[in-house]
C-alpha cells in the first residue's frame, strides 16, 4: 500500500500527470486568447508535454517556449488561418456537389499538417518553411496514425456540444489531453521514422 501512495507509485504518478496537464491546459488556453497568438501558445504547450516524463512544467519554462516561438508560431498560424478559412469557403459553396466529399478530406489532411507543423516546432524548432515541409511529408508518411490525432480534436470539440454535463472537466483538460495524445503519437511516429533511416543507413 506504502508503493502505491509513495511519490514513485503509480497513484502519484497519475495524479501528478493530472495535475500537470491541467496547468498546461490552463496556459494554453490564457495565451490563446490573442488569437495571434495561438501558434506560439500551442507550440509551448506542446513543448511541455514532450517534456513530462522528464520534469513538471512550468509558468517559467511555458513563457521561455511562448517568446522563443512567438514569430514562427503567430506566422504559421495566420497562414494556415487564412488557408483554412479559404478552404472552408470552397467547400461552402461546394454543398451537395460530388466533389464535397474529397474536399473534406483535404480540410482532414490539412487540419493533421496544422497540428504536426505545431508539434515540430516545439520538438525542432526548424526554420519557418521547414516546420511546413517536415510536417507534410510526416503526414503522407504516417497519415493513418495520425488519423487518430485527428479524432482526438474532434471527440474533443463534441463534447462540449453533446454532453454539456462535462463542460467543467473539459473546461480543464479539453485542451491538453488531446494535445498530450497528439504528442505521444507524433513521438511513435518519429522514433519509427529514425528506425527507417537507421535500417536504410545499414543497408
Amino acid at each position: 500500500m506504502k508503493k502505491i501512495f509513495s511519490l514513485d507509485g503509480g497513484v502519484y504518478q497519475f495524479l501528478n500527470t493530472v495535475y500537470n496537464l491541467l496547468i498546461i491546459n490552463v496556459l494554453t488556453v490564457i495565451f490563446s486568447l490573442p488569437i495571434v497568438t495561438m501558434g506560439s501558445a500551442v507550440s509551448a504547450g506542446y513543448h511541455l508535454i514532450f517534456k513530462l516524463d522528464k520534469s513538471n512544467p512550468t509558468m517559467k519554462e511555458f513563457l521561455n517556449s511562448f517568446k522563443a516561438n512567438l514569430f514562427t508560431g503567430s506566422l504559421l498560424a495566420l497562414v494556415y488561418a487564412a488557408l483554412g478559412a479559404f478552404l472552408v469557403g470552397v467547400i461552402s459553396l461546394t454543398l451537395d456537389s460530388p466533389i464535397q466529399f474529397l474536399l473534406l478530406l483535404v480540410l482532414s489532411f490539412f487540419i493533421i499538417v496544422v497540428m504536426n507543423t505545431f508539434l515540430t516546432v516545439a520538438y525542432f524548432n526548424l526554420a519557418l518553411f521547414k516546420n511546413i515541409q517536415f510536417a507534410v511529408f510526416l503526414t503522407l508518411k504516417y497519415t493513418g496514425f495520425f488519423c487518430i490525432s485527428l479524432s482526438s480534436i474532434v471527440i474533443s470539440l463534441l463534447i462540449p456540444i453533446f454532453l454539456p454535463k462535462l463542460m467543467f472537466i473539459w473546461f480543464f483538460f479539453g485542451v491538453s489531453v488531446p494535445m498530450m495524445i497528439q504528442v505521444k503519437i507524433y513521438e511513435y511516429c518519429i522514433n519509427r521514422f529514425q528506425m527507417t533511416v537507421e535500417e536504410g543507413e545499414l543497408n
